[in-house]
């Protein structure tokens, strides 16, 4: 039988099972045990493929270096050292390769593919780690460009490799078929990372390996995150995390699930119920035996969730588990915005050197459009932060979607945090116009909760007929709705609306919508109102509580332009308070299109 022939009937057979199994059942199983035991050293190449998919990367690494060590044959030989450098470039701890030094090959197999993805990525995770001389030269606008062009010819190369792919290809090149999309993610190409998660689903679909499927709904949920696109982000992400829950090593689950609990954080929504087992093995689980960079990337998660909590200490904490910020195998970004978070617990505790060293890591990356953003951002904190905290951070052209988003919202925590009224308003206005045409319904909701955090009634006294009133109110009922509901003069409602703020602390009955009363009254029920882009800024800064005044501010217009679309919210969401739009601001959704 000839090769080609062999190859064919041997990729048939992998490609049933992956019809049926999941990768690691596929390692662990007879097929893995066949391609083990195989004389052929093709079978073991292949065999090493699928263990560093299923996270087994010092098993293939080892099995890699016996066929090095006993082929010859100069096609084979360079296969299977393309694919030991694909581990290696997520686990540097396999082996220490110079990568910047390392040969960029000619091609477009998957051998050539897969070498270059490695290159391009452990550049990437290597980027802001501190060499054992030290520092030298700062990197330049140039050198992110190089870094793009790679990154470009790995994408176009995958994309003609794939297009006319049949089984035995797909089946070679099945690791860059997941890994491909999340490369060019990670240098914030994100039309090229949407448009490669919807050729990963065709093709899965077209070969019908089952077995891709938890990857396929991670690249797709993780790129439509990063499209800020978090509602349609939730269910691939959800399909992941059951896909991956019982693989042998975890890593894979975990990745998902800590994207998750960032988004949770973000947008104010309940986070997956298995918090304690993803503590577990982030702790104590296998993880640390396989690819590090997974659980890493998890740390990086968690450490910005806590930080979106305002926990800055313990997000330092969970950043420096592992040693220190140079021991983690994570991407550029990550490592970014892990060096803020432990800047920003540093300057707290007015630890200046810890805070110069995270700025040095930060200034020796490549210009990045998130590097550009990060380093601004800490410099402007390092100096005192500008007058106006809402125009202190420029958004940097190739930001993916989720960037600018974060860029914005930190501009407008600052100015919450540091008590700018006015700034935090027009920082909310920008945040709310580019959460609406991007359709980030869930942060246009959580900008405004940073203005009226929730509030327990724990501890204040309030008698049944407060209660009832205050329920009503905070779900948005007017004065004369209450007393026909209660049969109470209006007068009365007045009087018991006063003293339940007073007993509450709050001052104005929109406050009211922030306390956790032990009563809930839904809103009434209805579809998602349509609102013009500047309707639903109008209608997010009266859900902060801002007057027309600091509205008309804010945005730059007259309080009879405010007045104006006050009269047209009203009408369309058909309430008639303030009160009652704050109760109902969720279903206030602007959609992309221009303001009047």
């Amino acid at each position: 039988m000839t090769d080609t022939a062999d190859t064919t009937r041997t990729a048939g057979i992998e490609s049933e099972r992956l019809g049926i199994d999941s990768v690691w059942d596929l390692v662990t199983g007879p097929t893995g045990r066949r391609l083990g035991e195989s004389a052929d050293p093709r079978d073991r190449i292949r065999l090493a493929r699928y263990e560093q998919l299923a996270g087994f990367e010092r098993r293939a690494h080892g099995r890699l270096a016996d066929v090095l060590r006993t082929v010859d044959d100069p096609a084979v030989r360079a296969e299977a050292r393309g694919q030991q450098l694909a581990g290696a470039a997520f686990e540097p701890g396999l082996e220490t390769v110079d990568w910047a030094a390392h040969p960029w090959p000619d091609g477009a197999d998957a051998t050539a593919l897969r070498t270059k993805l490695a290159i391009s990525y452990a550049l990437l995770m290597n980027d802001g780690v501190e060499p054992r001389e030290g520092w030298r030269e700062t990197p330049t606008e140039g050198d992110w460009n190089r870094q793009l062009a790679r990154v470009r010819e790995v994408y176009d190369g995958f994309l003609a490799y794939i297009e006319q792919a049949d089984v035995a290809q797909v089946l070679s090149a099945l690791d860059l078929v997941v890994l491909v999309p999340l490369l060019v993610l990670t240098h914030s190409m994100q039309e090229e990372s949407l448009a490669a998660a919807g050729l990963v689903s065709r093709l899965a679909e077209r070969s019908g390996i089952r077995g891709l499927q938890p990857y396929v709904d991670y690249v797709e949920g993780v790129s439509l995150t990063a499209a800020a696109r978090v509602e349609e982000a939730a269910a691939p992400l959800e399909r992941a995390a059951a896909g991956f829950s019982d693989a042998p090593n975890l890593g894979w689950w975990m990745t998902v699930r800590g994207t998750q609990y960032v988004l949770s954080v973000m947008t104010a929504t309940t986070p997956p119920d298995d918090v304690e087992r993803l503590e577990r093995e982030l702790l104590a689980g296998s993880w640390r035996d396989a690819r590090r960079s997974l659980g890493h990337g998890v740390i990086a998660s968690v450490a910005l969730m806590l930080a979106g909590h305002g926990d800055l200490e313990a997000a330092r904490r969970i950043a420096l588990s592992e040693g220190d910020i140079d021991d983690l195998q994570v991407g550029s970004s990550n490592r970014c915005w892990l060096a803020e978070v432990i800047f920003a617990a540093a300057l707290a505790e007015g630890e200046t050197g810890e805070c110069d060293r995270m700025l040095r890591i930060v200034e020796h990356m490549m210009p990045s459009p998130w590097q550009r953003a990060t380093l601004h951002r800490m410099r402007t904190r390092r100096d005192g932060g500008p007058g106006d905290p809402s125009g202190g951070v420029p958004e940097i052209p190739g930001s993916i979607d989720s960037e600018i988003l974060r860029t914005r919202w930190v501009s407008l925590a600052g100015a919450v945090e540091h008590g700018h009224r006015s700034s935090a308003y027009r920082a909310l206005a920008a945040l709310d116009e580019f959460a609406a045409q991007s359709r980030a319904a869930a942060f246009r909701v959580r900008a405004v909760q940073l203005f009226r955090p929730p509030r327990s009634a724990t501890g204040a006294t309030l008698s049944t007929r407060q209660l009832e009133v205050a329920t009503l109110a905070a779900a948005g009922r007017t004065n004369r709705e209450i007393s026909h509901e209660l049969f109470l003069g209006i007068r009365t409602v007045e009087g018991y609306v006063r003293s339940a703020l007073a007993a509450l602390g709050l001052s104005r009955r929109e406050e009211l919508a922030t306390v956790e009363l032990p009563v809930d009254v839904p809103p009434p029920a209805g579809e998602v109102v349509q609102l013009t882009l500047r309707q639903g800024q109008v209608a997010a800064l009266v859900a902060a509580g801002a007057t027309n005044a600091e509205i008309a501010s804010a945005l730059g217009i007259s309080e009879k332009t405010v007045d104006k679309h006050m009269a047209v919210i009203k009408a369309r969401t058909g309430v008639a308070t303030r009160t009652a739009l704050v109760t109902l601001f969720r279903t206030a959704i602007a959609p992309s299109r221009p303001s009047p």
